[in-house]
């Protein structure tokens, strides 16, 4: 996790974290998530979890933004690994690939949607009403 961390004070240093921000926005939007999430996603494609739980804490997202990353994440973490695992069982691994990244884009498209924007208020709203 610390390289990661590293990793991404480097790319913030550098100004190169802006540029991929600025660039990925735009796709990031539609899903309701600012351009820096899509490291995150990035990441955890790439990766694992860890890794884009140490991304996450170098970046500000709302909670409502956290949920939709976070599902994001866990529908398609690991492709890499995964993908190899799976086509050593007779899977094919693009398809799964393919299968798991539309999923999760499907999903953070569809939580977007459904997630009220001050979803924050709502659970602590919730969570003062039950105690």
């Amino acid at each position: 996790m610390v390289p990661v961390s590293l990793g991404m004070l480097l790319l913030d240093h550098f100004a190169i974290l802006a540029v991929i921000a600025s660039s990925l926005d735009p796709l990031m939007q539609l899903i309701g998530l600012p351009g820096e999430a899509a490291l995150v996603f990035l990441s955890s494609l790439a990766l694992n979890l860890y890794s884009a739980i140490a991304v996450i804490a170098s970046i500000s997202l709302s909670m409502r933004e956290l949920c939709i990353i976070a599902s994001m994440c866990l529908i398609a973490h690991s492709l890499l690994i995964e993908c190899s695992i799976m086509h050593k069982t007779g899977s094919s691994a693009l398809k799964m690939a393919i299968l798991r990244l539309t999923s999760a884009i499907v999903t953070g498209l569809l939580l977007n949607i459904i997630l009220p924007e001050d979803f924050l208020h709502l659970t602590n709203a919730g969570t003062q009403a039950a105690a």
